[in-house]
């Protein structure tokens, strides 16, 4: 028993002479210690966790981090390891061009995302830069607009919802039925095969419950990078009883791992270079795993199963989540302004859709400079990713008398950029006369338009996105009114949380709506 006591207090003497050295090391002699910010975040990993997980709604680490910034400044030390910078002029200093500087991403990255293999959570620049490539041209603005009949399809399956839930006077879930719409899209271009969100009301709903129940989890997966995995090594009749959206997750990404499997025994089999033009030549049920498979410069690891899973797996998960929350946003303020901003717009989309009935190209559409406004601004506003996005440069950078070392995580929120009143005036308050071309201070606007990002990081599907915006908002306002129902900013829209993407408080009902068919609309496909 004594040696068991003597062995005990030895231990707990360590243990407590390591936390005070550690202590020691990170106030006074870590290569950040001369970066201000509170003691206790330069400490521990803890306060930012309390404020993700532990402090209610979760997730609020973003307005500490405001507080923070109010009282040191605009560059703070947010963590034992990493410094954030809220300056706007600095955007494109961190988030550069390849050519400009190289930056690797922070492993907080892939421990928030559900394809940790994917290209977002890709960590080197290189091999970034590699992964990119591959799949650079099934995103491209020639290849999106050879897509853009399907577009149109579900954009006119979303106009028959609408129209139906208009005879019915029935109150419609914005983000549902918007979300149904993009992942139609987003899976049907990019795989060749979609769930059928838009013909199945319960299904779209099933998965919107599905992806926010994986986005509540994100700042667990960031706090702590083990859970996710562990979850998702569970078996699936165990998962779910502990969670039914990550069994439905598990199940979606097992049949997109048994997708992969087939698509690379399809591919291998053509092994002769006539066979492999033969394959081109003909429509591959998958073209992002084509894409994939079929980039020369790719080494074989990135060709596995569990990679290209993945990469579909983000792909798909980014591409709808956050195109249906700027549609949603954006139709709430259409109902919001029915008496301002959608009769401006419902005249301009009249000039080039007299009848409702008509369709609408995206060509034309990008012409109308009202309909961008609307677009930009609500893009503007939603700021759908929120979460900070850590960057490391592998040799040192400067921000104003600051020296970083190299390989310091540093980051910066996109939504700090978005809503900076110094170049925003009024930055909740939604306008698109600002993305006017009217407005003198345009080109100034525009070089902080930032809702895809910058640099080498940037969004690789905003091509896609851009084309759904264009024809859903077009379409949609020209033949529908909007009674918003039940909504209010502050308990359904206002942003409360960062899970990676903005969320609202909990206990919001959601965007909601009643959508009243113009006259002369019959619902009529063109």
């Amino acid at each position: 028993m004594t040696q068991l006591l003597t062995y005990i207090v030895s231990l707990s003497t360590a243990a407590a002479l390591y936390c005070i050295g550690l202590v020691l090391y990170r106030l006074f002699f870590h290569p950040l210690a001369s970066f201000p910010g509170p003691k206790l975040a330069a400490v521990t990993l803890w306060y930012e966790r309390y404020f993700d997980i532990f402090k209610s709604p979760g997730g609020t680490y973003m307005h500490e981090i405001d507080r923070i910034h109010e009282k040191y400044g605009p560059i703070v030390r947010v963590n034992p390891h990493e410094l954030h910078i809220k300056d706007s002029e600095y955007y494109d200093v961190l988030f550069c061009s390849p050519s400009q500087g190289i930056r690797n991403k922070y492993i907080t990255t892939r421990n928030m995302s559900g394809g940790p293999l994917g290209l977002h959570s890709t960590l080197d620049h290189e091999q970034h830069r590699k992964r990119r490539a591959a799949i650079n041209p099934l995103f491209s603005k020639k290849s999106v607009l050879a897509a853009e009949p399907m577009v149109q399809d579900m954009v006119n399956k979303l106009c028959a919802y609408f129209l139906s839930a208009s005879s019915e006077g029935k109150v419609i879930d914005l983000k549902s039925a918007f979300g149904a719409l993009a992942e139609d899209v987003v899976q049907e271009y990019s795989l060749k095969a979609n769930m059928g969100y838009l013909d199945d009301e319960q299904r779209a709903l099933e998965w919107r419950e599905t992806f926010d129940g994986i986005i509540g989890a994100t700042s667990i997966g960031k706090q702590f990078g083990w859970v996710r995995p562990l979850m998702m090594s569970l078996p699936l009749g165990v998962l779910r009883w502990l969670s039914p959206p990550a069994a439905r997750l598990m199940e979606f990404q097992n049949k997109l791992h048994k997708q992969a499997v087939a698509a690379i025994s399809e591919f291998s089999n053509h092994n002769t270079h006539e066979k492999k033009a033969k394959l081109d030549k003909r429509q591959h049920e998958n073209p992002l795993f084509k894409a994939i498979l079929a980039a020369s410069h790719l080494p074989d690891d990135d060709k596995m199963p569990m990679r290209i899973r993945d990469e579909a797996l983000t792909v798909v998960g980014a591409g709808g989540d956050t195109t249906a929350r700027v549609l949603s946003y954006m139709t709430f303020f259409m109902g919001l302004h029915k008496d301002t901003i959608l009769p401006k717009l419902r005249k301009e989309l009249e000039s080039v859709m007299a009848d409702p009935n008509m369709g609408l190209d995206w060509k034309t559409a990008e012409q109308l400079p009202y309909l961008t406004a609307v677009i930009k601004e609500s893009l503007r506003i939603t700021t759908t990713i929120v979460s900070r996005l850590p960057l490391l440069s592998p040799i040192p950078i400067t921000y104003k008398s600051y020296t970083i070392p190299p390989n310091t995580p540093i980051s910066m929120s996109p939504r700090d950029v978005l809503l900076d009143p110094s170049i925003f005036p009024s930055p909740l308050t939604f306008d698109p006369s600002r993305w006017l071309p009217s407005n003198p201070d345009l080109p100034r606007l525009n070089r902080f338009f930032v809702p895809f990002s910058r640099g080498s990081r940037m969004c690789i599907g905003l091509n896609l996105a851009y084309a759904e915006l264009y024809l859903a908002a077009g379409c949609v306002f020209r033949r529908f009114d909007v009674e918003v129902w039940d909504t209010e900013w502050e308990r359904d829209l206002e942003v409360v949380s960062d899970f990676f993407v903005g969320e609202p408080r909990k206990g919001s009902r959601g965007i909601r709506a009643k959508m009243r068919a113009v006259e002369g609309y019959q619902g009529i496909r063109s």
